[in-house]
């Protein structure tokens, strides 16, 4: 290959500061050195080349011809031997170059095979030099050699050279030597004085001025230049792999893991070389996809997860997720089995050798990364060594990657379901990955089947009535305190308006005291604004008398809600006290059941404060369910309640309004199913059959006992609603340990309750709470006197 023609979209019609002319003059000055050297083996040497090269005189002259370097491609050769030699030829990547021309000639061996597998219809170009950067970089090669500036800038040139046989992009960077080349004033008129220079190198991207202060072919450049090239082909490679991990999409985006996947073939140097990864669940202890409807794993094959131990030993296993270290199969088709088609599916995608390497996160691993070769004994612990560097970038690019899932999981549970009790969130992330992962238009349905319903709730005992009297009490005191200032203002300045207004206050405070009915609120608030505040307006303005009745009015009014606030907030901070009480207590004790056994669970405050619960096998994932864990939850409410009535107990001396709370508990021992409604966002329960529990649950607390007037709750007691006879004898024996205990007295009532509407046959077991008094450690169950209702006790 005499010369190499580059790619001349940037070197062609350029303009440069100097005329370059082709000249080997210094390189026969170095033979002819050489062959009057004093050493006769030098000089001989010398003497044979020079020989050699006499009839190829044009070779001294500037060449001017480019067709010359074909005609003496050998002897070319020869005389490049000074700074080509033989045995580096294979190793070193050289040409020799016409400065800032697209010509290259001489090329080494090794040179010429890369080029060789690029194609014969590859071009060869240099990269990131564009014409005026080229005069610029001119120009300071010239400040540098002429004028002993020291500017050290000098912008790498690079070549991207494909090698057709493996498929690959190469990476090179181009390195010139000017030592045989010479540079001579052209134009003995040019001048560049210091402050030109100084000009110039804080101006480096104008070019006009460049042009201006050094003007094109001011200089003559003859001679050539040495072109020596680097493969920087892994370095460029682990710099691209490591900006394309970096990237959001890098292992979601199929188009993307294929770009990571040819990186690594070059950095490791394994042609057709395969990549896959997969995330580990160490909950289902299982590998998985992320769900994104594609699979880049190798192990899964296309499936969405597999069971760790559906594909790998106890010990592979255990080496991955606990010791963290690489698994190799070098042979892959030794180590197939019949039992293990996992192998088979490598065998199939043409591994024959395959290494796993786990990924780790804070001593955890969160993932895998999967590689294989087409041929056995290609993948081994050398590989493993070269891969240490790599995998810092692949746990940063799958913790992101994890993450990022993670939140988009979450935005649709939060968006579409709301907030989740964590027992069941699971079944709403897999609800969210299969929306994810065929991209539905909708989420489907969340339903649970065969699940057992608990229901309790704490009610605060006549909140009505409690809260009409608090109402009416602020409504009485403060139309007193407005009669008060009609009474001073009529005592300063007397007029016949005052009596009228106080006549229609005496009215308003006796229909409050006969009871409060809807709209009175409102309707005495609004007397007060439109027909009183402008009066008391009128008579702050009298003395300074009516002026302070005016202002000890205003004192006692909420300036924010312009009304007397006082038995209302005492009555609300007591329900609020009371609520927050039950509420943190249930919540504690709620944490300490989910270690015995998951369940749904959620609670409201009202007036009071009432939970729900559902435990059955279809809420759990990966644990089995078993009757045990029923009848424990069942005992835990009781012991709960009990433990409620107490904390009221202790809890009602302190409050402001002595309210009291009456508890109940519904038992539905048939499972039914729960589905989760969209538009609510919440459960409830499934189907007409369960329709009737709704009922109950929601009509229960105002029950009466059959054939009296006495409502089923009353405070003091905890009611256990039922309808079956069977639970009624589990809960009995409950009730007899509670009894042992000391948490409940020694009648156990069982009551028929009247029919509710969409409800029938319900009876309840009802007992007395036995207080523990914490002053002095006894115990006394509420209303000790009082008989049951139907005349049989049930001694404990």
């Amino acid at each position: 290959m005499a010369t190499i023609n580059l790619k001349a979209n940037n070197l062609e019609n350029r303009e440069l500061p100097f005329r370059v002319q082709l000249s080997f003059h210094n390189l026969f000055k170095h033979w002819e050195e050489l062959a009057n050297s004093e050493n006769e083996g030098e000089a001989a040497y010398g003497r044979d080349v020079l020989a050699r090269l006499a009839h190829a005189s044009e070779l001294r002259q500037p060449i001017l011809d480019n067709d010359l370097l074909s005609k003496y491609e050998s002897e070319i050769e020869l005389l490049m031997s000074a700074i080509f030699p033989s045995a580096l030829k294979t190793n070193e990547i050289k040409a020799v170059g016409i400065p800032f021309t697209p010509v290259l000639f001489n090329p080494s061996w090794r040179f010429s095979n890369i080029l060789k597998t690029a194609g014969e219809d590859f071009e060869l170009e240099f990269l990131n030099a564009d014409k005026d950067e080229m005069y610029i970089m001119a120009c300071l090669f010239i400040l540098q050699v002429r004028y002993q500036v020291s500017v050290q800038y000098k912008k790498p040139i690079y070549f991207e050279i494909p090698n057709r046989q493996t498929g690959q992009m190469q990476y090179f960077r181009v390195f010139f030597n000017a030592d045989f080349s010479e540079m001579t004033l052209k134009n003995p008129d040019f001048h560049l004085s210091d402050e030109d220079v100084e000009l110039l190198v804080n101006n480096y991207d104008n070019i006009e001025l460049w042009k201006e202060k050094i003007p094109p072919n001011t200089f003559d450049f003859n001679g050539f230049g040495l072109i020596t090239i680097f493969d920087l082909t892994s370095d460029q490679v682990l710099s691209q792999l490591k900006s394309d991990l970096l990237d959001k999409q890098a292992l979601i985006d199929p188009v993307k893991v294929r770009a990571i996947q040819s990186r690594l073939q070059v950095i490791l140097k394994v042609p057709g070389l395969k990549f896959g990864f997969a995330f580990v669940d160490k909950d289902e202890e299982s590998i998985r996809s992320l769900g994104y409807n594609n699979s880049s794993s190798l192990l899964l094959s296309g499936s969405e997860k597999v069971i760790m131990k559906d594909i790998m030993c106890g010990e592979s296993q255990n080496m991955i997720c606990t010791n963290h270290g690489p698994l190799i199969a070098p042979d892959v088709p030794k180590m197939t089995r019949p039992d293990n088609p996992f192998m088979q599916d490598l065998l199939d995608q043409g591994i024959q050798s395959f290494l796993i390497a786990p990924i780790q996160y804070n001593n955890e691993t969160i993932g895998i990364l999967e590689l294989g070769a087409p041929e056995a004994g290609q993948l081994n612990s050398v590989v493993v060594k070269s891969l240490e560097d790599l995998l810092p970038m692949f746990t940063i690019a799958i913790k992101r990657s994890l993450d990022d899932y993670q939140n988009k999981l979450e935005a649709i549970v939060q968006r579409r379901f709301t907030s989740i009790h964590p027992s069941v969130s699971w079944r709403f992330y897999d609800a969210a990955e299969t929306f994810l992962r065929e991209r539905s238009d909708t989420v489907e349905e969340i339903t649970f089947e065969d699940v057992y319903p608990l229901f309790g709730q704490a009610d605060i005992k006549g909140s009505s009535t409690e809260r009409n009297k608090a109402i009416s009490g602020d409504l009485i005191e403060q139309l007193e305190l407005a009669k008060d200032v009609l009474n001073v203002a009529d005592d300063q300045h007397s007029l016949p308006i005052y009596d009228n207004l106080r006549y229609r206050i005496e009215n308003c405070i006796q229909e409050i005291q006969v009871g409060l009915k809807a709209g009175d609120e409102v309707g005495i608030l609004e007397f007060l604004k439109a027909e009183i505040y402008p009066v008391f307006k009128h008579i702050s303005s009298l003395t300074d008398v009516t002026a302070a009745a005016v202002q000890k009015y205003k004192e006692n009014i909420d300036p924010v809600l312009g009304i007397l606030y006082k038995r209302r907030k005492e009555y609300e901070d007591t329900v609020s006290l009371i609520n927050e009480r039950i509420g943190s207590y249930v919540e504690e004790q709620q944490v300490l059941a989910q270690e015995m056994f998951p369940h749904y669970f959620e609670k409201y405050k009202t007036d009071g404060v009432e939970h729900h619960i559902y435990v059955g096998k279809a809420l759990v994932k990966n644990k089995e369910f078993a009757p045990v864990y029923l009848q424990n939850l069942r005992l835990w409410q009781l012991l709960v309640t009990c433990g409620i009535e107490q904390l009221m107990y202790e809890l009602k001396p302190s409050m402001n309004i002595p309210l009291d709370i009456a508890s109940l508990i519904l038992v539905h021992s048939s499972p039914l199913a729960i589905r989760f409604r969209m538009d609510e966002k919440q459960f409830d329960v499934d189907g007409a059959y369960n329709i009737r529990y709704a009922i109950i649950k929601k009509r229960i607390d105002k029950a009466h006992i059959k054939g009296t007037n006495q409502r089923l709750t009353i405070p003091g007691k905890i009611a256990i609603v039922y309808s079956q006879d069977k639970d009624a004898i589990e809960y009995r024996r409950y009730l007899e340990y509670l009894q042992s205990i000391g948490k409940i007295g020694p009648v156990i009532e069982d009551l028929e309750l009247e029919e509710l509407q969409g409800a029938s046959g319900l009876r309840a077991l009802r007992v007395d709470v036995a207080y523990e008094d914490v002053s002095n450690g006894e115990t006394a169950a509420e209303n000790p006197s009082e008989q049951p209702l139907d005349g049989n006790p049930a001694k404990g």
